[in-house]
């Protein structure tokens, strides 16, 4: 039996219903468990915590010891300077903040350390330097 495929698409409405199925996985002792599932709002938060930059506990302590403080708009420019770092395929950056510098590591977005730039700063193993302007500082 042959199919009109130009009468099928014409009865077919312009949008298509859609069912989700779940797919049950057997674990090796032969019972069946359903996966994990995870809402629309928990998959948008796991995407957004994804492009944050993450702080170490050692880069938390040389803040405060430093007495270097960061608003909610430096945070940002941080995650643009890592973002900018990350197309150009750096890994381990170095960021020039005003009067402070933090190492990153661009895959993981995390900042390993804080510095203030002052006479005598060396910093050693990193890839790549990103300036990020301050119009405040």
């Amino acid at each position: 039996m042959a199919v009109n495929w130009t009468d099928a698409w014409a009865s077919t409405p312009d949008v298509l219903p859609l069912t989700v199925t779940k797919t049950a996985r057997l674990s090796r002792a032969g019972s069946v468990s359903e996966p994990p599932c995870a809402s629309f709002g928990e998959v948008l938060q796991a995407a957004n915590e994804a492009t944050k930059v993450r702080f170490s506990a050692h880069a938390l302590s040389r803040l405060q010891e430093r007495g270097v403080a960061l608003s909610r708009e430096d945070v940002l420019q941080l995650e643009a300077a890592v973002d900018t770092a990350g197309k150009k395929g750096a890994r381990d950056a170095y960021l020039v903040f005003g009067d402070a510098g933090f190492v990153v590591n661009v895959p993981n977005r995390t900042v390993v350390t804080a510095l203030t730039n002052g006479d005598g700063t060396l910093v050693t193993n990193i890839d790549s330097v990103v300036f990020v302007h301050r119009p405040d500082r």
